[in-house]
């Protein structure tokens, strides 16, 4: 199916937003068809895969007998633990509140804050992004599937890497003058 005529999003916070655009898109006629069936043939494969997609939705747990894949994940699978969301500052929370005027915004907070203040929020930010990736190499999990059954499906796993991060970050005197100064707390 193609669709013609509607504008993409692709370029709205352009600088030509207040510009008025006069030319109107190609009108392509539309021209009513009717059919009477379709007909449609699946295959032995395809019959098996719809099952374990099926059984997955079910159980709510991924079907590995095949072989599990990144293509095959869930969007939830790339999800970070909450416990990994809390060691963040407030200045990196998206605001979730649709519509939300740019002033009350969490990004208008840290456009405001002086650059060293955000050097500081990187800082801190690189250090829990490297730490993270380093307990998940420790742990074992090696990509988006290790990643997805380690941590995400398993709770007392995500719970070891989150104990060991907690140990690392107490460990590190510079990660700890970082999260006192923006107010987290292990």
């Amino acid at each position: 199916m193609a669709l013609s005529g509607i504008p993409s999003a692709q370029g709205v916070y352009s600088p030509h937003l207040g510009q008025k655009n006069t030319r109107r898109p190609a009108q392509t006629p539309v021209i009513p068809t009717t059919r009477e069936s379709d007909t449609v043939s699946f295959s032995g494969k395809a019959k098996e895969m719809a099952q374990k997609d099926q059984t997955t939705m079910a159980t709510g747990e991924p079907d590995t007998s095949m072989g599990l894949s990144a293509n095959d994940l869930p969007l939830e699978a790339f999800s970070l633990p909450q416990w990994y969301a809390d060691l963040f500052t407030d200045y990196t929370n998206l605001d979730l509140k649709v519509g939300q005027p740019y002033a009350g915004s969490n990004q208008a907070r840290y456009d405001s804050l002086p650059s060293k203040e955000k050097n500081m929020i990187s800082e801190y930010g690189d250090t829990l992004t490297k730490y993270f990736q380093e307990e998940l190499k420790d742990a074992g999990i090696r990509g988006p599937v290790d990643y997805y059954t380690s941590i995400v499906q398993n709770k007392e796993k995500s719970e070891e890497v989150h104990q060991a991060m907690k140990q690392r970050l107490a460990d590190d005197p510079r990660a700890m003058e970082l999260m006192q100064h923006f107010g987290i707390s292990l």
